[in-house]
C-alpha cells in the first residue's frame, strides 16, 4: 500500500468513527521495512493520537516524523502545541522558534504556517511575561497578514486585537 492509499484508507476508516482502526492502519504501515517517507504517516498518526487525547504518543509520533525528515516544520509546530498544552512553555517556544527557522528556509511553505507560529509565540511569550519578544512576533505576523489577507479577515483581526492588547500593557 502506498502512502497516498494509506492516507485515503485511514481517513475513510476514521470517517466512519473507527479512529482506533485508522490509528492501527498507520501503526501497521509504519512497522513495515519497505516504505519510505514515513514522516507524513508519522505526522498524521500524531494528529490522530492528539485528537484522541494521547498526547505522549502523539509527541512520540511527531518526534519520529522529525527523525525521518528533520526539516518538517509542521511536526515542530504541533509538537510545540503539545508542549504548551502540557504546561511546558520553554519547550513550546523552542519548537516554534525551530519551526520558524525551518519555514524561513522553505519559500514554498504556506505563509499561514509562519503566521500561525508567530501568533502562537506571541501569545505564549505574552503569557510568560516576555512582552517585548511577544510584540516582535506579533509585528512579524501582522506584516505577513497585512500583505496576504483582506483587511477584514478574521485571522488578521484576531492578531491585531492580540497586538493591541499587548500594547495596552505598557
Amino acid at each position: 500500500m502506498t502512502l497516498d492509499e494509506l492516507v485515503s484508507l485511514a481517513n475513510m476508516v476514521a470517517g466512519t468513527g473507527d479512529v482506533a482502526g485508522a490509528i492501527r492502519l498507520y501503526r501497521d504501515w509504519l512497522a513495515r521495512e519497505d516504505v519510505v517517507n514515513k514522516y507524513f504517516a508519522w505526522f498524521n498518526l500524531g494528529v490522530m493520537l492528539a485528537d484522541q487525547g494521547d498526547r505522549e504518543s502523539a509527541a512520540d509520533a511527531y518526534r519520529a516524523a522529525l527523525a525521518d525528515k528533520p526539516s518538517f516544520a509542521q511536526a515542530r509546530i504541533n509538537l510545540g502545541r503539545l508542549h504548551e498544552d502540557a504546561g511546558r512553555p520553554d519547550d513550546a517556544i523552542h519548537e516554534w522558534l525551530a519551526a520558524l527557522t525551518l519555514l524561513a528556509e522553505q519559500p514554498e511553505a504556506p505563509a499561514s504556517y509562519t503566521v500561525m507560529t508567530l501568533n502562537n509565540l506571541g501569545v505564549l511569550l505574552k503569557k510568560t511575561g516576555k512582552i517585548e519578544e511577544a510584540r516582535a512576533m506579533y509585528e512579524r505576523a501582522l506584516a505577513i497578514f497585512e500583505r496576504a489577507l483582506a483587511p477584514t479577515h478574521p485571522r488578521l483581526l484576531a492578531c491585531q486585537a492580540n497586538y493591541e492588547k499587548l500594547n495596552r500593557m505598557r
